[in-house]
């Protein structure tokens, strides 16, 4: 068979699909000839290896010689064609000097005299969505706990966590904080010994989620014993998912040099929590009129083990960090400046 000829059942697959998405970004490329022991050349020339796999995982990528970079990175490239490649893995590759196409809609391809990074046009049908432990409150839940360990753990300390201590500090089940352990470390955001990466603390950032509600009037804690059941205040026990301050109020209450704006912000453990604060309180008719602003938790270990202040008790620091890294350029320049913001927090950014 011609070297030229694409069998699209076969390894070049993925070759034939990068050169097509190439070419339509008007980048010129021919398949390789065995002398070039590449997949395809572009020009300069650069000469294209071409990996495939689904989802490739640490381990895969190693096996293909991650950590083994290429001898001319101006005439040589490792480019990863899978349909999904998570944010642990992204930045191991941009270390390697590889590239790589995720079919979800992204190009990275850097070498010689090319420089592209962009967004593209997915290659997956659109009801294809990929596993992502941080969507669900259990495995958010079981980050938070693990990026907080990580972060009061002395440089150089083994890092020695047992999944049921995880499991009973996140208030998860044994067998869902296995679970989002497992596939965390799948994900490389984990190492193999389980503990977090940089890259776990910005993919938990990007999945910090809620939707504020105004309140008409200002909460109390000084109502009847009944509605404070059912509003789960819980201040009596702040070890438990309870009301917590959040927002720019409790990052400037931990020492963040972030403006306070506007009135206070509350975490509330769950949606039956909201109903009564809303039956309560009231809902305010817009933004400008309100006295307040509630949400539910993205996860209710966000809420547990809170830290002591009047009125309401604050989220606890690492839960502060994520949101301030969520909410766009002005929460993360307050992140970088705040001197006693969570270890470790920026790396890897």
């Amino acid at each position: 068979m011609d070297a030229r000829t694409v069998n699209i059942d076969g390894p070049t697959a993925a070759a034939a699909e990068l050169k097509a998405v190439l070419e339509e970004i008007g980048i010129a490329a021919e398949f390789g000839l065995p002398e070039h022991r590449a997949d395809l050349v572009l020009p300069g020339p650069v000469h294209v290896e071409v990996k495939s796999a689904s989802r490739p995982s640490l381990a895969q990528l190693r096996r293909w010689g991650l950590e083994k970079p290429p001898a001319d990175r101006a005439t040589q490239l490792v480019v990863v064609v899978a349909d999904w490649i998570d944010p642990g893995l992204r930045d191991e590759l941009e270390q390697a000097s590889w590239g790589w196409l995720e079919r979800a809609g992204h190009l990275r391809l850097i070498a010689g005299g090319f420089h592209v990074d962009r967004e593209i046009d997915p290659l997956l049908a659109p009801e294809v969505q990929p596993r992502n432990p941080l969507r669900r409150e259990s495995g958010l839940a079981v980050a938070i706990e693990l990026l907080e360990r990580k972060a009061s753990t002395l440089p150089g300390t083994p890092w020695n966590v047992t999944v049921r201590e995880v499991a009973a500090a996140s208030g998860v089940s044994v067998g869902s904080a296995h679970r989002a352990i497992a596939e965390l470390t799948e994900l490389a955001l984990l190492d193999e010994d389980g503990a977090p990466r940089s890259s776990l603390f910005w993919a938990a950032a990007r999945e910090w989620q809620v939707q504020w509600l105004p309140l008409s009037k200002q909460p109390e804690p000084d109502v009847s014993e009944t509605v404070q059941r059912l509003l789960r205040f819980r201040l009596e026990d702040l070890d438990e998912a309870g009301w917590a301050a959040a927002g720019d109020g409790a990052a400037a209450a931990y020492g963040a040099p972030i403006v306070t704006e506007g009135p206070p912000r509350l975490l509330v453990p769950d949606r039956r929590a909201l109903t009564w604060a809303l039956r309560t309180f009231g809902e305010a008719t817009d933004e400008r009129s309100a006295s307040a602003f509630v949400a539910v938790a993205p996860t209710a270990a966000s809420v547990r083990r809170r830290h002591p202040r009047s009125p309401w008790p604050l989220a606890r620091p690492i839960v502060i960090a994520i949101e301030l890294a969520s909410s766009g350029p002005r929460g993360r320049e307050a992140l970088e400046q705040w001197p006693d913001r969570p270890a470790g927090v920026l790396d890897g950014e």
